[in-house]
């Protein structure tokens, strides 16, 4: 009996139950926290509310979010709190105080929104969401409707007592749930209308709906009656279990072909077919089986846009369930001894006829199933090689069969055997109906066109290549597709007469190409990919296949037949959209300067918004060195993805799994940062995402600054250029006035002897005119003589250079050096010396200077044995020189005199 069931099983194809479950892992954020409530937002990241706060999971970390309620911090165990989305998945929070929390996607953070405690006293316990955007509160007795875009709150009067349940199902209708029965109305304003109480007092415990509108019926959980279903268009209770009233419902959802699941507090998750309105076992925790969900305790349940199942397993954290997989489908094999089933489990070739009938080639013989009768025959053969590997319908009824070995073979299907050799063409792989007179051949040498009437082959070249063994075609209005072993893949579009390369890379090994919308689905070895022709990109969809992909094709009703090493296998449109399920977006988060955390809220932060909503980020100098993350969402193979990135116009940085984005010490100015997500598969972008950087120079580089060094330098300049004129004037002067000076000293000789004999003339004849000469003569010579005074005080530094000298030591030499010129003059100098030792402070060399000046002045305006009498006194406190001589009342004295005291020197 055991042998004949697997022997149906195998030929009726039934599938097997092979649900993939994952657990969210986070450490302590979810593993160590009871989850509550579990939502999906606009971006595709997961929620789940725990006792003291918020996750959010994006396929590897959680992020957890504390609420604020103004300055305030929420403390308080979030067990009443309910999790929700709008009709634009944007996410809201309730508390049964009244308090109304909206997440703001662009702050990335949690902000309140409403007190309906200002509004209205009491608790309040959510009842549902409808799609305007109406929050349906109740409280006690009352119902209240709060419309989220507005904030307005609105109270309904109704006579159902107390509410236990409220859903809605769209046109303004409203299945709700109470003390007294199960009723349907109509919202208008502050009233229900419509009001049908067809299970007035029948179910007066429910506390859990779904309205399954494909349906029309209503899945109810009732404390008193169990499980029941109601028909919405008879009105009627269709089915009831009463021995579900021992067991609470914590969630119900819908699930794909029409199925309903059940969370339970206690024994798992179950499945409500409402074909039948069987309930089975579908999830349970399993401590055997490490691919089982953790607990039966479920406190919600998710069910996503592509069916991915999400169980908050209490208080164990969350578990992703994944249903669909390449191992739920039919297979098709070889069961021996049994002329109904596969002649080979190594499939090399399939074809569907005109008659919708299946074709399959094997290593052993060619197999046909009946889709009508769902019978199996075989067909018959001499040949010694009984390898096939192509399939090609000539008419209705005439197959041709490409056998590796002897050729091409035409199979009359009524007969169910080989006729003669329709072509000697050996080691074919693959043939395609071109024409109603052609037929593309591909072979291990190629690729040729067989011409049906003459029997003629036509080669078609490879550009670049030679004997490209050619596995898999596909033509279409665009191009004809080669899939070949060890090139990869070639297209020959229409007016082309050779093959050209259209991509090749990691995917070499294409051993069939089959047609899905827009996109095209190829097998490789053991992986499936889709390849989109416009971009000429793979994207891998799956490698959970049994044995290596060797054929294809697509059947009349959607769903794609896959011949491998070890069977055949379909599946259907459901899990073709699992294997499509692709996030290509890249979402920026968890930004941080210098390793320090900023948010919008942070003080001096330099986000408006939050990192993923900010195109254009501006820093300041001192923020030069940051980070964030970049994460693609993937839940099914988070780790089938790598990032990589660059800066501006540099190399991209070698793909990791890490996804943290780090710049240190940038220079100012605009950058332009690019992030992309590669497949780990084949290298092929995912999606990538640009950001431009701006940074402030600091104040002392910025333009108000470089214009001011420019002022600075120009001023510079000028008052250089000013001291260099004002400079070489001061040079100019110094000269003339050195040139005066020399002039002077020549000039005062010889009007010093032209004065005297002047003075002569005066004296003798006292006359005006000589009086009148004499006075111009010694108004010249005084000029002059005050002229040698500056030149001598100027050619000395202004600035004094004491020591600490002996007073008759000093002048002995300075009349010493003089006394030539004295002698010269025939005058005689009279010095006695100085009475004692004295030592005073002096400049000598300018003292040197003025005692010179004054005896060639003295000496140039006396006559010829006249008497210079030089002496020197002191007291206490000062010490005095003299010069006396007689000069007929000119000059009578000169005198200097200096303090006796030390002077500091400078």
């Amino acid at each position: 009996m055991r042998y004949i069931l697997f022997i149906i099983m195998m030929i009726q194809g039934i599938l097997c139950h092979a649900a993939i479950c994952k657990h969210v892992s986070g450490g302590t954020e979810t593993d160590n926290r009871s989850v509550l409530k579990i939502q999906k937002d606009l971006c595709g990241y997961m929620w789940f509310l725990t006792y003291d706060g918020i996750n959010r999971y994006d396929g590897t970390h959680l992020k957890r979010y504390d609420l604020n309620w103004g300055n305030d911090s929420v403390r308080s165990c979030l067990y009443s709190y309910n999790l929700c989305t709008d009709s634009k998945n944007e996410l809201w929070l309730f508390s049964e105080d009244g308090n109304i929390w909206l997440y703001n996607r662009l702050c990335d953070r949690f902000e309140k929104y409403i007190d309906l405690k200002e509004k209205v006293r009491g608790t309040f316990s959510f009842l549902c969401m409808d799609d305007g955007d109406n929050a349906w509160l109740g409280s006690n007795k009352e119902l209240y409707i709060f419309h989220l875009p507005t904030g307005k709150l609105h109270r309904m009067q109704h006579v159902f007592g107390n509410i236990s349940g409220l859903l809605s199902v769209g046109d303004g209708k409203y299945y709700l749930a109470s003390e007294t029965g199960v009723y349907s109305f109509v919202s208008s304003g502050d009233t229900p209308i419509d009001v049908s109480s067809d299970l007035f007092s029948k179910c007066t415990q429910v506390y859990k709906m779904l309205y399954v509108p494909e349906v029309h019926r209503l899945v109810l959980a009732d404390r008193l009656a169990g499980m029941e279903v109601y028909d919405c268009s008879t009105k009627q209770l269709l089915h009831a279990r009463s021995d579900w009233k021992g067991h609470r419902v914590s969630s119900l959802k819908k699930y794909r072909d029409g199925k309903v699941l059940i969370a339970t507090e206690g024994i798992g998750v179950y499945c409500l077919n409402m074909d039948n309105y069987q309930i089975s076992s579908f999830l349970n925790a399993d401590s055997e089986k490490g691919g089982s969900i953790r607990s039966n305790r479920i406190s919600d349940l998710f069910v996503d846009e592509h069916q991915r199942i999400w169980v908050a397993d209490f208080p164990d954290g969350v578990s992703m369930v994944d249903g669909l997989d390449l191992e739920e489908h039919g297979w098709y094999k070889h069961v021996s001894g049994d002329e109904q089933s596969l002649i080979n489990d190594r499939v090399n070739a399939l074809l569907k006829d005109s008659e919708g009938d299946i074709w399959f080639a094997t290593d052993n013989g060619i197999s046909c199933y009946f889709s009508r009768t769902g019978k199996w025959r075989h067909v018959a053969s001499d040949l010694s090689c009984k390898q096939y590997t192509s399939l090609c319908e000539i008419s209705p009824g005439k197959i041709c069969a490409g056998n590796y070995m002897h050729g091409l073979f035409i199979i009359s299907k009524d007969k169910m055997k080989t006729g003669s050799r329709y072509a000697d063409i050996p080691f074919v792989n693959v043939l395609l109906r071109k024409d109603a007179d052609n037929i593309w051949v591909g072979t291990d040498a190629g690729l040729s066109l067989f011409n049906v009437k003459d029997t003629t082959l036509k080669p078609i070249g490879f550009s670049g290549y030679h004997r490209v063994p050619v596995c898999a075609l596909y033509e279409e209005k665009s191009g004809l597709y080669i899939g070949t072993r060890g090139y990869g893949m070639f297209v020959v579009t229409p007016g082309q007469k050779e093959a050209k390369l259209q991509t090749s890379g990691d995917i070499r090994n294409i051993s069939f190409i089959l047609p899905d919308k827009e996109k095209l689905l190829v097998g490789t070895d053991k992986i499936l990919y889709s390849f989109i022709p416009d971009t000429k990109q793979f994207h891998w969809l799956s490698s959970s296949v049994n044995g290596y992909l060797t054929s294809g094709v697509l059947l009349d009703d959607g769903t794609f037949m896959l011949g491998t090493s070890d069977g055949v296998f379909r599946f259907g449109k459901h899990t073709l959209q699992t294997l499509y399920r692709n996030h290509p977006c890249i979402y920026l988060d968890n930004f941080s300067v210098f390793h320090q955390p900023v948010t919008v809220s942070s003080e001096k932060s330099p986000l408006q918004l939050s990192i993923n909503y900010t195109g254009i980020l501006k820093l300041n100098h001192n923020q030069n060195t940051f980070s964030f993350t970049a994460t693609s969402i993937n839940y099914d193979a988070p780790e089938g993805i790598v990032y990589s990135w660059k800066l501006n116009n540099q190399a991209w940085t070698t793909p990791t799994s890490k996804n943290l984005i780090h710049f240190s010490n940038l220079s100012s100015g605009k950058h332009l940062v690019s992030v992309r997500a590669l497949s780990v598969r084949n290298g092929n972008p995912i999606a990538q995402r640009n950001m431009q950087i701006i940074i402030h120079p600091p104040l002392w580089q910025t333009k108000g600054a470089f214009l001011f060094y420019g002022i600075v330098v120009v001023l510079l300049g000028i008052l250089s250029v000013r001291f260099i004129l004002i400079w070489r004037d001061r040079n100019l002067s110094h000269e003339t006035i050195k040139v005066f000076i020399n002039a002077a000293k020549d000039i005062c000789m010889p009007l010093t002897l032209i004065k005297s004999p002047l003075e002569n003339l005066y004296q003798k004849y006292s006359s005006d005119t000589f009086k009148d000469i004499l006075q111009q003569v010694k108004g010249i010579d005084y000029m002059f003589t005050n002229l040698v005074t500056i030149g001598r005080i100027s050619s000395h530094p202004k600035k004094l250079f004491l020591l600490e000298t002996e007073l008759t030591m000093f002048l002995n030499e300075t009349i010493e050096q003089l006394t030539p010129v004295i002698e010269q003059k025939n005058v005689e100098l009279h010095w006695d010396g100085t009475p004692g030792f004295l030592r005073v402070w002096i400049d000598k060399e300018k003292m040197t200077a003025i005692i010179r000046g004054m005896l060639e002045i003295i000496v140039d305006n006396v006559d010829d044995g006249e008497e210079i009498e030089l002496t020197t006194a002191y007291t206490s406190r000062s010490w005095e020189m003299k010069l006396e001589f007689s000069d007929g009342g000119c000059v009578k004295k000169k005198l200097y005199s200096a303090k006796k005291e030390p002077v500091p020197i400078h």
